[in-house]
Parts: C-alpha cells; structure tokens; sequence
C-alpha cells in the first residue's frame, strides 16, 4: 500500500506496521511463483488465477486491521482502481441494479478485454523462434505470461499491494520464456535461453509498448460498458466510488509501487486517475 493511500485512510503506525508486514510476506511468495513459473512453464491463465488468490488473501488480511471508516474508504479505492469491469462482479452489478441482459453484455466486454489483455503479451528479449527443448525446460521461444496483476517484470500494486518488484498490471501478464533453442530452466538452452533480463532497456521497452497497447484496449471496454448503463446506473456507479482519489500521484518506477501501467483497472486509466469512471453526460 503506497503512502499516499495510506494518507488517504488515515492509517496509524501500528497498521502501517502490520501492512508492511503483509506486504512483504506477499512479495516472497510472488517472487517463489515467478521464479517457478519462469523454470517450468505452465498455463498463463492458472498463474493468474493463483496471484488473484494471493492479493485476495493479502487485501482480507489488511481490511482486519482496519476500522469501519477506513474500510469504506478502501473499497472506494478499489473500485476507483478497478475501473468499470468491477460491474461484471455480482454485487457491484446489484448495487447499480444492472437486468440481466445487461449482465452478460458488462461480462462479455470485460471477458474480451482481459483475453485481448493476455493476446497482446509481447517476445521478450533475445527470445527468437522456438527451439528444441532442453533438458529440465520446454521449447524456446515465446514465453506465456503468468498471473493476473503479476508477470515477470514490473507491476500494478493496486490498492493494498507494495514495491511488487516482479508484477505488471491487472490482470495481465508480463512475458517470459527462452530464445531460439533456450530452455525454461536457469542457464539452460542457446543464445537468449532462459529467463529474460528484466531490468534491460530493451524488456523495459517492450512493456512500455505493451503498457500502450493495453491501455488502448481499457479505453474501448470503459466505452462499450458506459453505452451499456442508463444515466441511473452511471450515477448510482458515481456513489459508490465516493470522493475521486488521484492515483497518479503513487509513485512509480519499474518494480516500484504502481509500477509500470499504474493501478488503474479496466478502463481505469494509466494511472487510475479517475478516466474509469463512468461518463454521466450521456
């Protein structure tokens, strides 16, 4: 949690304490995923169902810690981060009093943002055509992606997240993989095998293209999801947002809080600054 949201609640020392705490203990179980996940390959999508189940635990941990008041206030946050895709989540579509026709169309736009979201995960560097496997890795080559909010390289801390050093932004995931003839595995494969150097201005490069091309495909889903509102819902949505929170003043910086892409949801903006909230006008 960075220490501007931190202000925001009004925090006490001993809860900034106990969030730092949990902070950390997420970190190193983020960085022993990746670091599996980098060796031995897998499903993209069941990394990112496995980071959403840590950052649920992480944030149920912090609301304990938290008072009335405060936990209000978080959940403003978080839907201010999220963006408008937490309208495909059953409670905030109740509390907007979406039909049910309405329903499916929010999910289906959201469903194919997070599908475009996980297309548009780019080769990271030295990684060429695949190559034959190699002992204890797969094939060369592209690398799949890694969890929801989480890839290999730098990350969205969202709202109740800290300093995730190897994450990348909601929902998606950052690449990985081996070049041409590289394994899975440290030190295995040819020239560009392995896992790729994260720190390097070519893979910083990369993100910022992926960071770009995502951010496009978060403005169209926040534009297909405010025709599908009336100016009811819109203003109902507005409420439970409360009072706007400027996520662009979190610092960022590869691996830093609100890293690379910022907190900002579906539709949320590069930096969550209040461009996923819904468009009242119409």
């Amino acid at each position: 949690m960075s220490p501007e949201v931190q202000k925001d609640l009004g925090l006490t020392d001993k809860q900034e304490a106990q969030i730092k705490k949990v902070a950390a203990a997420m970190d190193r179980k983020r960085r022993e995923l990746f670091a599996e996940a980098g060796d031995q390959g897998g499903d993209p999508r069941a990394g990112m169902s496995a980071m959403r189940d840590m950052q649920r635990e992480a944030e149920s941990t912090i609301t304990k810690s938290l008072n009335k008041r405060q936990k209000d206030r978080l959940a403003q946050l978080e839907l201010q981060r999220e963006g408008p895709s937490a309208l495909a989540r059953k409670e905030i579509a109740s509390k907007v009093k979406l039909t049910t026709a309405q329903n499916k169309e929010v999910k289906t736009i959201v469903d194919e943002m997070r599908s475009a979201m996980a297309s548009s995960m780019p080769r990271p560097p030295g990684g060429g055509p695949d190559g034959p496997a190699t002992k204890g890795g797969r094939r060369g080559g592209r690398g799949g992606g890694d969890t929801t909010g989480n890839g290999a390289a730098s990350g969205d801390e969202g709202v109740t997240g800290d300093n995730r050093a190897t994450a990348t932004e909601n929902g998606t995931p950052a690449p990985r993989g081996g070049g041409p003839g590289g394994g899975r595995t440290r030190g295995a494969g040819g020239p560009g095998g392995g896992r790729p150097d994260f720190n390097s201005p070519e893979f910083q490069a990369m993100m910022t293209k992926m960071r770009e091309t995502q951010e496009k495909i978060r403005t169209t889903a926040t534009e297909k999801i405010n025709e599908v509102l009336t100016t009811e819902q819109k203003t109902a949505y507005e409420k439970l947002l409360g009072k706007p929170f400027d996520f662009s003043k979190i610092s960022r910086g590869p691996g830093g809080p609100g890293g690379p892409g910022g907190p900002g949801g579906p539709g949320g903006g590069p930096a969550g600054n209040g461009r996923g909230r819904p468009n009242t006008d119409s």
